[in-house]
């Protein structure tokens, strides 16, 4: 039978819209797919004239230099969940971006680890030339509370960092790692569009808590990424002073007399004999929070007799704990020591073998510290 020609016309249209996203008009509950950016804009950040929201980005400084946003690197994968998510660039220290999003252009494809999953996301991603200490703020008229997850990895496959109740967050960032950020309204009614404000501070030193020898010196990024140099007392190997653990502790011959001296500063506290009674001799056992340094004495034979000085006779401004221990765990088996009034130690070897001193501070008064060791015939 022939159709007419209206009807088979109406007929294909809707055979159409069946093979293109699920269906036609409007969808509160979108099927699979990838974010599509519409018209997301990206643009440097302009200050306060960036926002939709009549709130000051408090992120955006005159001091900031115009953001130089690059474009994607060409060897990102052109197929995957997110590769479709809107691209904020790759930002320069102390730089900032701003990118206008519309909750309209976006789809519910992806479930948030701390959000329910009933809202549509906007996906961005983007890079940092160096590490960085990152601040994001989220502004809508129309949205008043958001998830944020933070991913990194590729378009194609990432892993989940954290997850947030607040679009409003600080972290870190590293270079030459694509990080992905998923923002998802906590209503699923939730209408209107967003700016996002995305702002680098550069790092005075990364990563956090490492440190690494340059000649007789030792270069540390502490927790609050900010960076020392010191000079190590007795020379730096294995990205630590020389005698600042029992796996570097100084070497001496097992007999005649060793002088140590030099700065604290760039020792650490490697030991604390805090509750440690059986390391002391008094019984009291007493905190030893402050820098340490070791010394290995292999070799001793029984019968040998270990002079210990850390006193103020010797010159030595600050309270010192002395012991003698038999080898390098966590907590060392103490074979002797404690905190004497005078600050020396006597100690007998008892039985031939291989022994180390550990000279931990209790209390410093002087960044300088003079130690003698002797070792009897």
């Amino acid at each position: 039978m022939n159709l007419p020609s209206k009807i088979l016309r109406s007929l294909i249209a809707i055979a159409a819209c069946a093979a293109f996203a699920g269906g036609c008009g409007d969808d509160d509950n979108p099927g699979t797919g990838s974010i599509t950016p519409g018209n997301n804009q990206v643009t440097p950040d302009a200050g306060a004239d960036a926002d939709i929201s009549p709130e000051a980005d408090s992120a955006d400084e005159d001091s900031r230099e115009e953001a130089d946003i690059t474009e994607p690197d060409a060897e990102r994968p052109d197929e995957g969940p997110f590769c479709d998510s809107i691209n904020l660039g790759t930002l320069g220290p102390n730089q900032s971006v701003s990118s206008i999003g519309d909750l309209a252009d976006a789809e519910n494809n992806f479930h948030l680890s701390c959000a329910a999953g009933i809202a549509r996301e906007l996906v961005y991603h983007f890079s940092v030339e160096q590490p960085s200490r990152v601040t994001l703020r989220a502004l809508s008229e129309t949205v008043g509370n958001w998830s944020l997850q933070i991913n990194r990895g590729t378009c194609a496959e990432s892993s989940e960092l954290a997850c947030f109740g607040s679009a409003n967050q600080t972290f870190f960032a590293e270079a030459g790692i694509d990080y992905y950020l998923f923002l998802e309204p906590t209503d699923r009614a939730s209408v209107g569009k967003v700016s996002l404000n995305l702002s680098t501070e550069a790092l005075g030193c990364y990563p956090a808590a490492s440190a690494v020898c340059n000649g007789d010196e030792i270069e540390r990024c502490h927790t609050d990424y900010t960076p020392s140099t010191s000079t190590c007392p007795a020379g730096c190997s294995d990205d630590a002073c020389d005698g600042d653990t029992c796996e570097n502790a100084l070497e001496m011959d097992p007999s005649g007399t060793m002088i140590i001296e030099g700065s604290l500063a760039g020792l650490t506290d490697a030991y604390n004999f805090r509750g440690r009674t059986e390391c002391f001799e008094s019984g009291n056992a007493v905190p030893t929070r402050e820098k340490d340094i070791v010394v290995a004495l292999n070799g001793l034979r029984a019968g040998q007799v270990v002079h210990i000085d850390a006193s103020e006779e010797l010159g030595d401004q600050n309270d010192n704990a002395i012991f003698i221990v038999e080898d390098c765990g966590a907590a060392p088996t103490c074979v002797a020591g404690g905190d004497s009034s005078d600050e020396k130690l006597r100690w007998e070897v008892p039985a031939d073998g291989d022994y180390l001193v550990i000279i931990d501070l209790i209390s410093t008064i002087s960044d300088t510290f003079i130690y003698q060791i002797t070792v009897d015939e």
